[in-house]
């Protein structure tokens, strides 16, 4: 898995000065402090306080979502404030299927004694797909094909993030009834869903369903479906 860091550099010496190896890519913003203190929140979902002269962890905690956006200090009545805004922000959230699309603004304080609540996180429904005859070779041409044009938003393998619908679960007979209205006709265009009418085919349109479908029959509990491209 690709690595993120945080690299402190030192102008004086023109050498690093400490660098903090962090879970994935895609890390906050970094804050510091006159005292001496850098704040940068992770993917991982967790908000730090390091040391600006040696890069020492000092306190952390859970965020309950990834932290990509950088944080700010201000000052109210002569007393200081942290603040950061928590959520997946970014195309990364969409890509990477993170589960958790909880978004709110965090601030700290020196003596701030109070706790998030804990994390409800949702449940997915995967109804049981329609009826799928396609062959293997239709189903890696849609596996080629979503991953050439819809995987940024609706997620790797068609595993959605949570902010933008998972397709698998509009997977079943009714729903796929509309699949060519919606991606060629633009049936949802005001809804940010473009229409794909000059990229695909009715052909290509039919193989990405073909290859929703089985990422949906992969997704039940006993699933039957045969092996595919993931």
């Amino acid at each position: 898995m690709i690595k993120g860091r945080l690299l402190a550099w030192d102008p004086k010496t023109n050498k690093r000065a400490f660098a903090i190896e962090h879970p994935g890519p895609w890390n906050g913003g970094i804050l510091s402090t006159a005292g001496n203190l850098i704040f940068q929140g992770n993917i991982a979902g967790e908000f730090v306080a390091y040391r600006a002269d040696n890069g020492e962890k000092l306190w952390s905690m859970d965020s309950q979502a990834g932290v990509v956006s950088g944080p700010v200090s201000y000052s109210v009545d002569g007393e200081q404030y942290i603040s950061v805004t928590v959520g997946w922000g970014t195309a990364f959230g969409l890509i990477a299927a993170q589960k958790n699309p909880l978004s709110r603004v965090l601030s700290f304080k020196l003596g701030g004694t109070e706790n998030l609540p804990a994390a409800t996180l949702p449940t997915l429904n995967i109804p049981a797909p329609a009826p799928s005859t396609a062959s293997q070779e239709q189903i890696e041409l849609g596996h080629k094909i979503y991953h050439q044009n819809c995987f940024m938003c609706h997620g790797d393998s068609a595993k959605s993030g949570g902010l933008v619908s998972d397709l698998r679960a509009s997977s079943h007979r009714d729903s796929m009834a509309l699949w060519n209205n919606v991606v060629r006709e633009g049936a949802m265009a005001m809804l940010g869903m473009p229409n794909f009418s000059d990229i695909l085919t009715i052909e290509k349109t039919e193989a990405v369903r073909q290859y929703v479908i089985e990422r949906a029959r992969a997704a039940q509990p006993t699933s039957a479906s045969s092996p595919t491209t993931n």
